[in-house]
């Protein structure tokens, strides 16, 4: 309990201060030379996106073991992963690191979150995509992200967890009273 503290402590403060005091006021940079900006935004987000499995891995002995197809940094790509458990997002981190393209990955998330200190702010500045989970308003959005990061220089790779939640006893219960409602089956390791 006390190292699962130490990790939660030490990411949101770390996510918090590079959020207030390097992130912030990079934001001008952004107005008047956007690729500098974006350049260094991309590194400072890569770079602390090492930071989690780093503890996790060295401090806590968490193994990580990565098999299947090898992602080329040099190509886009959209990443689709069942969502498990709470921090399975996290464990995908060591992947990103693994591969040298941490500074590459945008996340697919909930709208909410971009309100959470320190983490939110931060994801913000990354250019994570926020979902309103209403395709009305969440098309042009997402038209108008994928736009602008296909002007970048590297090609970035999108991470998405269609449930949009993780895997639970609540949330399969949800599942399985939508599929009963709709006429679905009843799924055991996905969500409907």
């Amino acid at each position: 309990v006390v190292k699962g503290v130490y990790f939660a402590f030490a990411c949101f403060v770390s996510s918090w201060l590079g959020s207030c005091f390097i992130m912030l006021p990079s934001y001008l940079l952004g107005i008047f030379v956007p690729h500098i900006y974006r350049s260094y935004v991309q590194f400072m987000m890569g770079t602390w996106l090492l930071f989690p499995p780093s503890i996790y891995e060295l401090l806590f002995g968490t193994q990580i073991r990565v098999s299947g197809d090898k992602m080329k940094r040099s190509e886009a790509c959209l990443i689709i992963a069942n969502h498990r458990t709470r921090l399975d997002w996290m464990f995908l981190w060591s992947v990103t690191g693994r591969a040298r393209w941490s500074a590459l990955i945008k996340i697919i998330l909930r709208g909410d979150l971009k309100h959470v200190p320190g983490f939110g702010w931060a994801m913000q500045f990354g250019g994570f995509f926020f979902l309103s989970r209403k395709w009305i308003h969440d098309e042009a959005y997402l038209t108008h992200k994928i736009r602008y990061f296909t002007t970048a220089t590297a090609p970035h790779k999108l991470l998405i967890f269609p449930e949009g939640t993780d895997f639970d006893t609540k949330t399969k219960a949800r599942s399985d009273a939508y599929g009963d409602k709709e006429g679905l089956p009843r799924l055991e390791y996905l969500l409907h």
